[in-house]
C-alpha cells in the first residue's frame, strides 16, 4: 500500500476521493493527525464535517431506535446523522469497535443508508484507523469491508507539520526544536499531536506560572523522559544538531562543535546531525549535486570520518541500500 504524508499531499487525496464519491480509509499510528487532516480537507472544500468514535457507540446510537406507528416499525435515526448539505462523515476506531458496530458501517458504505435513513448525496463516509500489529489492540477488518474503501497509509511529515504549526499558534520553541531534529517523529511518543500538547503546556505555563519541576514532569508525561531531557537541554543551551548545509558547506568551522558533542557524550546531537544529512541525500539529485562539488564532497567525507563507529555503520548502510558511492574517509 502506498504512503502519503499528512498535510497537503493527503488533503489532495481526500479531495480526490470526495470528487469520485469513494470513501477514503486513512491508516496510521496514533497522533499522526489523521482526524485533523480529514477536517482540514473538509474546511478546504467548504463542506461540513462530522466525526464519531465507533468504539464508544452501541448499535442504536448509529442505526436508530425502533418506533411503532400505523402498524409498522420505523427507525428514528440519531440526530448527528446529516439530512442535507454536503460533508464528510468520519468513523474513528473502525477496527477497535465490536463486530456488531462494523456491520451498519458496511451498509452505510455500500448503500449509503441505515434502515430508514439515507445519507444525503453530498455526504461521503470516511474512516481512520490504527494499523494492525503488536502495538495496538485492534481487529483485522474483513476484505468485504476493506474493499469499500480507497486505502492509504499515512505518515507524519516534519515539513508539513511545521507549515501547519507556524499558522496555528504552536509555541515558537516547539517549532524551532522540531525543525532542528530530522528524527523527531520516529518514536511513538514523539508524534505531531504530542508536540502540540507540549505547546499547550508551554503556553499555559506562561499564563499561569508553575514550578519547573511540575512543568517538566508534565512534559515528560507527554513525550517521554528521554525526549523531554533533550528538549529541556535545547531550551537551556539552544543547541541543535547540524543541518545538511552546515555539514556540506561549512563543516571545517563546525567540526570542533561536533567533536565536543562526541567528547561530552551528547550523541543525540550527533545522531540528529547525521539524520539531517541523510534526509537531504535521500533525493538522488541532491546526492549527485554534492558529488559534483569538490568542497562539499570533501566536507561530507570529513563528517563521516568523525562519526562514532555505530553511526558510521548507519551511514554505510544508507549509501549501500541506495547504490551510492561513499566518499573516501579523511581525518585531520
Amino acid at each position: 500500500m502506498m504512503r502519503l504524508s499528512v498535510g497537503k499531499p493527503l488533503i489532495k487525496f481526500i479531495k480526490l476521493c470526495y470528487a469520485a464519491n469513494r470513501p477514503p480509509l486513512l491508516i496510521g499510528v496514533h497522533g499522526v493527525g489523521k482526524s485533523e487532516v480529514l477536517r482540514a480537507a473538509a474546511d478546504e472544500m467548504k463542506i461540513d464535517f462530522i466525526s464519531r468514535d465507533l468504539s464508544l457507540l452501541e448499535p442504536p446510537d448509529l442505526v436508530g431506535m425502533p418506533q411503532m406507528g400505523s402498524g409498522v416499525t420505523r427507525y428514528c435515526p440519531p440526530a448527528f446523522l446529516p439530512t442535507k448539505g454536503k460533508g464528510l462523515i468520519v468513523f474513528e476506531e473502525l477496527n477497535r469497535c465490536p463486530n456488531y458496530m462494523r456491520a451498519p458501517c458496511l451498509q452505510l458504505l455500500t448503500e449509503r443508508s441505515l434502515n430508514d435513513y439515507r445519507l444525503p448525496s453530498g455526504w461521503l463516509p470516511a474512516a481512520a484507523i490504527n494499523p494492525p500489529g503488536a502495538d495496538y489492540e485492534v481487529a483485522d477488518l474483513d476484505t468485504a469491508l476493506l474493499s469499500r474503501f480507497v486505502q492509504v497509509q499515512v505518515q507524519a511529515d516534519q515539513e508539513e507539520w511545521l507549515a501547519w504549526a507556524r499558522i496555528n499558534g504552536v509555541h515558537a520553541d516547539i517549532i524551532t526544536y522540531v525543525a532542528s531534529d530530522a528524527d523527531i517523529f520516529s518514536h511513538h511518543q514523539s508524534n505531531p499531536r504530542s508536540w502540540s500538547y507540549v505547546s499547550d503546556l508551554l503556553h499555559a505555563a506562561a499564563d499561569e506560572p508553575v514550578s519547573q519541576e511540575a512543568m517538566w514532569v508534565a512534559v515528560s508525561g507527554v513525550i517521554g523522559e528521554k525526549r523531554a531531557v533533550g528538549f529541556r537541554r535545547f531550551l537551556k543551551d539552544r543547541l541543535r544538531p547540524l543541518m545538511a548545509n552546515d555539514i556540506l558547506s561549512s563543516y571545517p568551522s563546525r567540526r570542533p562543535e561536533l567533536r565536543k558533542w562526541i567528547e561530552n557524550g551528547q550523541l543525540d546531537l550527533v545522531h540528529g546531525s547525521l539524520l539531517a544529512l541523510l534526509k537531504f541525500l535521500q533525493a538522488k539529485t541532491n546526492y549527485e549535486a554534492v558529488m559534483d562539488r569538490r568542497r562539499q564532497w570533501g566536507n561530507l567525507a570529513a563528517f563521516l570520518a568523525d562519526l562514532p563507529g555505530d553511526l558510521q555503520e548507519q551511514a554505510e548502510r544508507f549509501f549501500k541500500e541506495r547504490g551510492y558511492r561513499m566518499p573516501a574517509r579523511c581525518r585531520s
